[in-house]
């Protein structure tokens, strides 16, 4: 009797014998004694933000939006993609100051977040960086530049407070971390009278990581302020961020408003 050789594909044979389609022989053979093969992993943007507590880094936080102040669950600070992003930048409220004509000080209210267990706590006014980038040969600094603080309202906006300006001291990164990023020595400081000051027009770099190792890499949260250590409550103030007004200083009665343009971008910037 004849016989007939019938060669079947691997996975027509995979199909019979029910153990599901084989993978294709992707090595390479060099020769008798040498191959090659590959290891492959994506990585893709999780969508969401990773918001380390400000006072408790190791723990994350999310920040409470006052749009819907009720809801821990919504997520918080920049959903924009990116692998260098600015994820959370305050606000500052300073609240309602009674005219006068000797020089007036005003600190910044501290902020509603969510804890780790959707508990609302308070913390200083706090800006998180996101650093994931395969290229950083300058690093990173964070800025901000300030407006001049305006009348609002319609036809106001050559009302503005003249001398008035925004002054950041007592900033730091909690935690032990080595490769945190450089606070500007300035904002570090306790005394306000040479604080980092938030100049009208003038981009004040604040914070920086430069390109060696690993700093900056990652997610850190900046707080403007002393650690409150759980003592914070929804009226308490910074020891961070500090509205200053020269005496004899005239103002209209209203609310002044000053606009923040923050930004972080690869560049870095000496710090004198």
């Amino acid at each position: 009797m004849k016989l007939t050789k019938l060669v079947m594909s691997g996975a027509a044979l995979a199909t019979i014998v029910g153990i599901g389609a084989l993978n294709a022989d992707a090595a390479t053979y060099k020769d008798a004694t040498n191959a090659v093969t590959n290891g492959n992993i994506s990585f893709t943007d999780d969508g969401t933000n990773n918001i380390p507590d400000p006072e408790n880094p190791d723990k994350p936080t999310n920040p409470v939006d006052p749009t819907d102040p009720d809801n821990p669950d919504k997520p918080g600070g920049n959903e924009n993609p990116g692998d260098l992003k600015l994820v959370v930048v305050p606000d500052f409220d300073f609240g309602s100051q009674k005219k006068s004509s000797g020089e007036v000080t005003a600190n910044a209210k501290v902020v509603a977040a969510w804890d780790e267990n959707k508990n609302k706590v308070y913390r200083a006014p706090w800006i998180t960086t996101h650093d994931m980038r395969t290229e950083r040969d300058t690093g990173w600094t964070v800025s901000v530049t300030s407006g001049q603080f305006t009348l609002t309202g319609a036809g106001n906006q050559n009302k503005v407070i003249n001398g008035g300006e925004i002054v950041l001291t007592n900033a730091n990164y909690e935690g032990s971390s080595t490769t945190k990023p450089t606070i500007h020595s300035k904002a570090v400081g306790k005394d306000i009278a040479t604080g980092l000051v938030l100049t009208p027009g003038t981009e004040v770099s604040i914070a920086s990581s430069d390109s060696s190792g690993a700093q900056g890499i990652g997610d850190y949260s900046l707080a403007l302020g002393t650690n409150g250590n759980g003592t914070y409550k929804a009226d308490s103030v910074t020891d961070g961020v500090t509205f200053r007004m020269p005496a004899k200083t005239a103002v209209e009665t209203g609310e002044y408003q000053a606009v923040l343009n923050w930004e972080l971008k690869p560049i870095l910037i000496p710090f004198g």
